[in-house]
């Protein structure tokens, strides 16, 4: 992963997931999880985990594009 993305990209995107996170936890305020306190919520957490799914799936098949175009050389 250091190899394809540089050190402030991989920063940005844990930067990110952690304040992600921790906006769960903080938004209901008494230390539970939002989406455990009311259900509306878990549409928000669905999505963010959509989200990461997809940026998995893109980064694998980035490492796979990458590694077809460097056999073709």
């Amino acid at each position: 992963m250091k190899k394809y993305f540089s050190r402030l990209e991989i920063t940005l995107w844990g930067v990110s997931v952690m304040l992600i996170v921790a906006s769960f936890v903080i938004f209901e305020g008494n230390g539970i999880m939002a989406a455990l306190a009311e259900t509306a919520y878990v549409s928000v957490i669905v999505c963010f985990a959509m989200f990461f799914v997809n940026d998995i799936y893109g980064f694998i098949n980035w490492s796979k594009m990458q590694k077809r175009q460097a056999n073709k050389k």
